[in-house]
């Protein structure tokens, strides 16, 4: 692994003397997100040649809306948001696998145990977005359709208020909605993606016109990961204290925060990028669900794009230690 990072910086050192490029990054406070955060606190963006401006997004449909409209050119989401960006004029390149959620995405209920318990009652999910995703499998699972709950479209941040003046009774959340949620009282998890186990996955897209302009975008950034994944071994309270103020939690909340992320690293994307279909195969049961659930659409759904730029020399396994 060392001999591969150490690479990473080398060919990321040569454009270092170069003008920063500039890249305007979405980002949600989602745990998978946030090495982002680090990045771009502690210097390592600039030290690779970007000129980072981060803007804050509470809901994952508005940041794609944004990427969609050219307001942002990076956007970490799951697979749903990438699927709809697709469907539009800009579409968006996977180039990071950055996590799998095995149960941080959550139903929350009030008085119920089940999810059978939830027919007839109020959900709300954020609309055009993972949500609906998790909604409808759930759902799927306990033998019922969308048609069988009041399913109310509400931004994260809407939907700890919403719980606690009774205006729903469930919720389809995630950290750090989740958290206020399950302090109120009579909360129970009634479903969470661990029942889905890697069908839930958050990947870092870029428009493709920055890659075909600047062939040394990918290595750049493959440098900044893995600085940023060494600095956090290195210095644990510091990233967690950047990733915490950007989730505007209290460090002492962050384990129950990341609960149920899976993290992966640079050496992880061999797997789930190069030389595998894993990713596609993900995207095409994602589009399945969605079409199932909403109805057809107007357009096909698009294959993704995502791999086909990478050298496999960079992100082949690391050699056992």
């Amino acid at each position: 692994m060392r001999t591969l990072v150490l690479l990473l910086l080398f060919l990321a050192a040569c454009g270092q003397n170069e003008p920063k490029e500039k890249l305007r990054i979405g980002l949600n406070p989602w745990p998978g997100y946030l090495d982002l955060a680090v990045a771009e606190h502690e210097g390592i963006f600039a030290a690779h040649g970007f000129d980072v401006h981060i803007v804050e997004y509470t809901s994952l449909h508005d940041m794609a809306r944004a990427y969609q409209l050219g307001q942002i050119d990076f956007m970490p989401s799951t697979l749903v948001e990438v699927l709809e960006v697709n469907q539009g004029r800009r579409s968006a390149e996977v180039i990071w696998v950055a996590d799998a959620s095995d149960g941080a995405d959550v139903a929350l209920a009030k008085d119920a145990t089940s999810v059978a318990d939830l027919r007839g009652k109020r959900i709300a999910y954020e609309p055009n977005s993972l949500g609906i995703f998790v909604l409808a499998r759930m759902l799927d699972r306990a033998g019922l359709k969308v048609q069988d709950v009041d399913a109310i479209g509400m931004d994260q941040t809407e939907m700890v208020l919403a719980m606690k003046e009774g205006r729903i009774e469930a919720a389809i959340t995630y950290p750090p909605a989740s958290l206020s949620i399950r302090e109120l009282p009579g909360i129970a998890t009634v479903f969470s993606s661990a029942e889905i186990p890697d069908e839930v996955i958050d990947v870092f897209c870029v428009d493709p016109d920055i890659l075909d302009a600047d062939p040394t975008f990918l290595n750049r950034f493959y440098a900044v990961m893995a600085d940023t994944a060494e600095f956090a071994r290195r210095n644990p309270k510091t990233a967690v204290a950047h990733k915490c103020r950007q989730m505007g939690i209290e460090p002492s909340a962050w384990d129950s925060a990341a609960e149920g992320v899976r993290y992966f690293e640079l050496k992880d994307q061999h797997e789930w990028i190069w030389g595998s279909d894993r990713i596609h195969t993900i995207h095409a049961r994602l589009a399945d669900v969605i079409r199932a659930t909403c109805g057809p659409r107007r357009d096909p759904v698009r294959p993704i794009h995502a791999g086909h730029r990478f050298a496999p020399e960079l992100i082949a396994p690391a050699a056992p230690r």
